[in-house]
Protein backbone atom coordinates (compact mmCIF):
# COMPACT_ATOMS: atom_id res chain seq x y z
CA UNK A 1 0.00 0.00 0.00
CA UNK A 2 2.84 2.38 0.84
CA UNK A 3 4.44 1.59 -2.50
CA UNK A 4 1.21 2.48 -4.31
CA UNK A 5 0.97 5.82 -2.48
CA UNK A 6 4.60 6.56 -3.29
CA UNK A 7 3.97 5.76 -6.97
CA UNK A 8 0.89 8.00 -6.93
CA UNK A 9 2.98 10.82 -5.49
CA UNK A 10 5.61 10.33 -8.19
CA UNK A 11 2.92 10.22 -10.90
CA UNK A 12 1.44 13.46 -9.56
CA UNK A 13 4.89 15.07 -9.59
CA UNK A 14 5.58 13.92 -13.13
CA UNK A 15 2.20 15.21 -14.25
CA UNK A 16 2.87 18.55 -12.58
CA UNK A 17 6.23 18.72 -14.33
CA UNK A 18 4.61 18.21 -17.71
CA UNK A 19 2.04 20.85 -16.79
CA UNK A 20 4.88 23.32 -16.42
CA UNK A 21 6.34 22.29 -19.79
CA UNK A 22 2.91 22.63 -21.44
CA UNK A 23 2.31 26.00 -19.74
CA UNK A 24 -0.82 24.93 -17.90
CA UNK A 25 -2.15 27.80 -15.78
CA UNK A 26 -0.83 27.64 -12.23
CA UNK A 27 -4.23 27.16 -10.58
CA UNK A 28 -4.95 24.04 -12.69
CA UNK A 29 -1.63 22.25 -12.03
CA UNK A 30 -2.78 20.60 -8.76
CA UNK A 31 -5.95 19.37 -10.48
CA UNK A 32 -3.92 17.90 -13.36
CA UNK A 33 -1.58 16.26 -10.84
CA UNK A 34 -4.51 14.66 -9.02
CA UNK A 35 -5.95 13.42 -12.33
CA UNK A 36 -2.60 11.90 -13.34
CA UNK A 37 -2.17 10.24 -9.95
CA UNK A 38 -5.74 8.88 -10.01
CA UNK A 39 -5.13 7.30 -13.41
CA UNK A 40 -1.90 5.72 -12.22
CA UNK A 41 -3.54 4.39 -9.03
CA UNK A 42 -6.38 2.79 -11.00
CA UNK A 43 -3.89 1.26 -13.43
CA UNK A 44 -1.96 -0.35 -10.58
CA UNK A 45 -5.06 -1.45 -8.67
CA UNK A 46 -6.35 -3.26 -11.76
CA UNK A 47 -2.96 -4.94 -12.19
CA UNK A 48 -2.99 -5.94 -8.50
CA UNK A 49 -6.16 -7.97 -9.04
CA UNK A 50 -3.86 -10.61 -10.50
CA UNK A 51 -5.17 -10.52 -14.06
CA UNK A 52 -1.98 -8.83 -15.33
CA UNK A 53 -3.83 -7.42 -18.32
CA UNK A 54 -1.94 -4.21 -18.97
CA UNK A 55 -4.10 -3.28 -21.95
CA UNK A 56 -7.35 -3.44 -19.95
CA UNK A 57 -5.76 -1.62 -17.01
CA UNK A 58 -4.51 1.10 -19.36
CA UNK A 59 -7.96 1.42 -20.95
CA UNK A 60 -9.68 1.84 -17.57
CA UNK A 61 -7.04 4.30 -16.33
CA UNK A 62 -7.30 6.38 -19.52
CA UNK A 63 -11.09 6.37 -19.21
CA UNK A 64 -10.79 7.62 -15.63
CA UNK A 65 -8.38 10.36 -16.74
CA UNK A 66 -10.84 11.31 -19.49
CA UNK A 67 -13.78 11.37 -17.07
CA UNK A 68 -11.96 13.46 -14.47
CA UNK A 69 -10.66 15.78 -17.20
CA UNK A 70 -14.17 16.34 -18.58
CA UNK A 71 -15.46 17.13 -15.10
CA UNK A 72 -12.54 19.47 -14.34
CA UNK A 73 -13.00 21.21 -17.70
CA UNK A 74 -16.64 21.91 -16.87
CA UNK A 75 -15.84 23.15 -13.36
CA UNK A 76 -12.91 25.40 -14.32
CA UNK A 77 -14.32 26.38 -17.75
CA UNK A 78 -11.14 25.36 -19.53
CA UNK A 79 -10.55 23.06 -22.52
CA UNK A 80 -10.59 19.36 -21.71
CA UNK A 81 -7.18 18.83 -23.31
CA UNK A 82 -5.65 21.10 -20.68
CA UNK A 83 -6.33 18.35 -18.13
CA UNK A 84 -6.23 15.28 -20.37
CA UNK A 85 -2.79 15.59 -21.96
CA UNK A 86 -0.75 15.95 -18.76
CA UNK A 87 -2.99 13.50 -16.91
CA UNK A 88 -2.54 10.70 -19.40
CA UNK A 89 1.24 11.00 -19.78
CA UNK A 90 1.93 8.68 -16.86
CA UNK A 91 0.18 5.92 -18.84
CA UNK A 92 2.24 6.33 -22.02
CA UNK A 93 4.14 3.07 -22.65
CA UNK A 94 7.62 4.58 -22.72
CA UNK A 95 9.34 1.45 -21.42
CA UNK A 96 7.73 -0.64 -24.14
CA UNK A 97 8.75 1.85 -26.82
CA UNK A 98 12.32 1.79 -25.50
CA UNK A 99 12.44 -2.02 -25.49
CA UNK A 100 11.03 -2.15 -29.02
CA UNK A 101 13.67 0.26 -30.30
CA UNK A 102 16.39 -1.59 -28.41
CA UNK A 103 15.34 -4.87 -30.05
CA UNK A 104 15.33 -3.22 -33.48
CA UNK A 105 18.82 -1.82 -32.90
CA UNK A 106 20.01 -5.29 -31.80
CA UNK A 107 18.46 -6.70 -34.99
CA UNK A 108 16.25 -8.99 -32.90
CA UNK A 109 13.12 -8.90 -35.06
CA UNK A 110 11.12 -11.47 -33.08
CA UNK A 111 11.52 -9.53 -29.86
CA UNK A 112 10.95 -6.18 -31.55
CA UNK A 113 7.70 -7.44 -33.10
CA UNK A 114 6.46 -8.48 -29.68
CA UNK A 115 7.39 -5.15 -28.07
CA UNK A 116 5.90 -3.11 -30.93
CA UNK A 117 2.67 -5.09 -30.73
CA UNK A 118 2.18 -4.47 -27.01
CA UNK A 119 3.15 -0.82 -27.48
CA UNK A 120 0.46 -0.34 -30.11
CA UNK A 121 -2.08 -2.18 -27.95
CA UNK A 122 -1.34 0.10 -25.00
CA UNK A 123 -1.48 3.22 -27.17
CA UNK A 124 -4.80 2.07 -28.62
CA UNK A 125 -6.12 1.42 -25.11
CA UNK A 126 -5.25 5.00 -24.12
CA UNK A 127 -6.90 6.40 -27.23
CA UNK A 128 -10.03 4.26 -26.84
CA UNK A 129 -10.38 5.05 -23.14
CA UNK A 130 -10.25 8.79 -23.82
CA UNK A 131 -12.46 8.44 -26.90
CA UNK A 132 -15.15 6.47 -25.06
CA UNK A 133 -15.52 9.09 -22.34
CA UNK A 134 -15.37 11.95 -24.84
CA UNK A 135 -18.10 10.33 -26.93
CA UNK A 136 -20.32 9.80 -23.90
CA UNK A 137 -19.92 13.42 -22.80
CA UNK A 138 -20.54 14.74 -26.32
CA UNK A 139 -23.66 12.61 -26.70
CA UNK A 140 -24.96 13.67 -23.29
CA UNK A 141 -24.28 17.32 -24.16
CA UNK A 142 -26.14 16.99 -27.46
CA UNK A 143 -29.11 15.29 -25.79
CA UNK A 144 -29.18 17.93 -23.07
CA UNK A 145 -29.16 20.76 -25.62
CA UNK A 146 -31.99 19.18 -27.65
CA UNK A 147 -34.15 18.44 -24.63
CA UNK A 148 -33.48 21.85 -23.11
CA UNK A 149 -35.32 23.51 -26.00
CA UNK A 150 -38.15 20.99 -25.85
CA UNK A 151 -38.52 21.46 -22.10
CA UNK A 152 -38.49 25.25 -22.45
CA UNK A 153 -41.14 25.09 -25.18
CA UNK A 154 -43.27 22.74 -23.08
CA UNK A 155 -43.01 25.00 -20.03
CA UNK A 156 -44.10 27.98 -22.13
CA UNK A 157 -47.05 26.03 -23.48
CA UNK A 158 -48.05 24.89 -20.01
CA UNK A 159 -47.80 28.44 -18.73
CA UNK A 160 -50.04 29.67 -21.54
CA UNK A 161 -52.55 26.90 -20.85
CA UNK A 162 -52.79 27.67 -17.14
CA UNK A 163 -52.94 31.45 -17.47
CA UNK A 164 -56.53 32.72 -17.50
CA UNK A 165 -57.55 34.54 -20.69
CA UNK A 166 -56.86 38.26 -20.61
CA UNK A 167 -54.00 37.97 -18.03
CA UNK A 168 -51.11 37.26 -20.39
Amino acid sequence: MTDLLFQAFIAAGGTAGFCIIFRVPLREIPICAIIGAAGWILYNVVLLTGDDNKVFATFLAAALVGLLSEIAARIFKEPTTLFTVPGVLSLVPGFHIFKAMEAVMDNNMDSSESWVTITFKLAAAIALGLLAIGAIFNAAHAIFNKTKHVTTDMMGTLKNMTTPPGKK
